[in-house]
C-alpha cells in the first residue's frame, strides 16, 4: 500500500512537469550582485521578510526600482548571498516554461553556485502548470495519508475488538472456575475474595498452609520419570524390582529392590527427577540377598 502511494505522488508529478520546458538563458540577461547582510545585522527567518531584507540591499545597484526586478537569492556559505533578477516585463514572455535558469554565472563573480538552482520561475512568477502540478500533487499526497491513516484505524479497531473479545472470553473462563469450585453463596464478595476466604479456612482447619501453586498431572510427571529410568550397568540391562512407585502433586516415592551395591549406586546415580522437581537423600538397606532403594522426590519450591 505504502508504495502504491509513492507511485501515485510521483506519477502526479511527473504528469504535470515533464510535459513543460526548461530554459537556460545567457548570464548576460541577468542582473548580479554578492550580498552581504552582515553589517546591517542578522537576516529574519521568515522567508518573506528575508527576502525583502536582501532586495533592499541588492537594490543599492541596480539600475531600476526592486520592484521592476523579480529576483532570487542563494546563501554562499560564508554569511553572503548571491542574488540574481530579471526584469519582470521579460520575465512574462517564458511563464509558459517549468524553469529558467543562467547557463552559467558570470566571470566577474568570485563564488561557485550551481546555476541551475536559480530559477526564477517561482513565486508570484511560479508558471501555472506547475502550480496545478503541485496542487494536484498535494492533493494527492492529502489523499494517500487520509486513505492510509483510514485504513490504520481499521486495522488498530480490529485488533482492539480482537483482545476485548479475548479478554472477555478469559473473564467467562474464570467465572465458570469460580462457580464450581465454590459453594453456593449469598455474599456480596468478589469471587476471587470469596475464594481467598475459603482457603484461609482450610488452612485454619488443618493447621498448615495450603499450597496454591500449580503442579503437573501425575501422567506427565509419571512420564518423564520413566523416561529417565536407569535401563543399563556397564553395557547389560540393570536389574530393577519395583515394589512401589507413587506419584502425587507433593511428592514421588519410589521403593526398589536391587541384587548388590554397585547395581543400587548405578540406580541412584543415573534416576533423575523430572523436570519441576527435587530428590531427597536416597535411602539404602540391605535385607538377605538384596539392596532396598527408597528414594523420595519433592517439587521444586
Amino acid at each position: 500500500m505504502i508504495a502504491q502511494m509513492k507511485t501515485g505522488i510521483m506519477a502526479a508529478l511527473s504528469t504535470g512537469l515533464h510535459t513543460t520546458t526548461r530554459i537556460t538563458l545567457a548570464p548576460t540577461m541577468f542582473y548580479w550582485q554578492v550580498l552581504d547582510p552582515t553589517p546591517t545585522g542578522p537576516l529574519p527567518r521568515s522567508i518573506t521578510a528575508r527576502e525583502r531584507r536582501l532586495g533592499f540591499l541588492f537594490e543599492t545597484v541596480l539600475p531600476v526600482p526592486i520592484e521592476d526586478i523579480h529576483a532570487v537569492y542563494r546563501p554562499l556559505g560564508d554569511g553572503r548571498w548571491l542574488a540574481c533578477g530579471m526584469d519582470r516585463d521579460a520575465l512574462q514572455d517564458y511563464r509558459d516554461a517549468s524553469t529558467l535558469t543562467p547557463v552559467s554565472l558570470p566571470a566577474f563573480l568570485e563564488c561557485t553556485t550551481d546555476p541551475a538552482s536559480l530559477n526564477l520561475l517561482v513565486g508570484e512568477m511560479e508558471p501555472a502548470p506547475v502550480r496545478a502540478a503541485r496542487r494536484r500533487t498535494t492533493l494527492t499526497a492529502c489523499v494517500m495519508i487520509v486513505l492510509c491513516a483510514g485504513l490504520l484505524f481499521v486495522g488498530l479497531s480490529r485488533r482492539a475488538a480482537a483482545h476485548e473479545k479475548r479478554a472477555a472470553s478469559f473473564a467467562a473462563a474464570e467465572s465458570a472456575i469460580y462457580a464450581e469450585v465454590l459453594p453456593p453463596s449469598t455474599s456480596t464478595l468478589p469471587p476471587a475474595a470469596r475464594m481467598t476466604a475459603e482457603l484461609r479456612g482450610l488452612e485454619r482447619t488443618r493447621g498448615q498452609p495450603i499450597d496454591t501453586k500449580l503442579r503437573p498431572d501425575a501422567p506427565r510427571t509419571l512420564a518423564a520419570l520413566l523416561g529417565s529410568w536407569p535401563g543399563q550397568r556397564d553395557g547389560e540391562p540393570l536389574h530393577v524390582l519395583t515394589e512401589s512407585l507413587s506419584v502425587s502433586p507433593t511428592s514421588i516415592s519410589i521403593l526398589a529392590r536391587l541384587p548388590d551395591e554397585a547395581s543400587a549406586e548405578v540406580f541412584e546415580q543415573e534416576l533423575h527427577p523430572p523436570p519441576g522437581w527435587r530428590g531427597t537423600q536416597p535411602s539404602v538397606q540391605r535385607e538377605r540377598d538384596t539392596i532396598t532403594v527408597r528414594v523420595r522426590m519433592e517439587p521444586e519450591p
